[in-house]
């Protein structure tokens, strides 16, 4: 299906839960960077390999992303397990209420 015809479906609730899940686990174009990113630093790792022994440069898979090398990773604040709790517990009632 295409993907105009199921935004017209889904409901403002079904929407927030696709973007509650697009921050857990992206499913959008960074995801697809980071995971490029990944492979270019494994190729590159392996092709330090084949060097002459020397010195070896140190990278991460943030140094291949397409917007440049040391990008900033966004940090949100660290839940406590009852804000965790209380989250599940909310998104529970609400589903119960369906």
């Amino acid at each position: 299906m295409h993907p105009d015809f199921l935004l017209d479906g889904l409901t403002g609730e079904q929407l927030t839960d696709w973007e509650i899940y697009d921050r857990l686990e992206p499913i959008g174009g960074f995801r697809q960077d980071y995971r490029f990113a990944q492979l270019c630093l494994l190729l590159f790792n392996i092709a330090q390999g084949f060097g002459d022994g020397k010195k070896k440069l140190k990278a991460t898979a943030w140094d291949f992303m397409p917007w440049g090398p040391k990008a900033p990773v966004v940090v949100e604040e660290k839940q406590s397990v009852a804000e965790m709790k209380d989250i599940v517990l909310a998104m529970a009632s609400k589903k119960k209420g369906n």
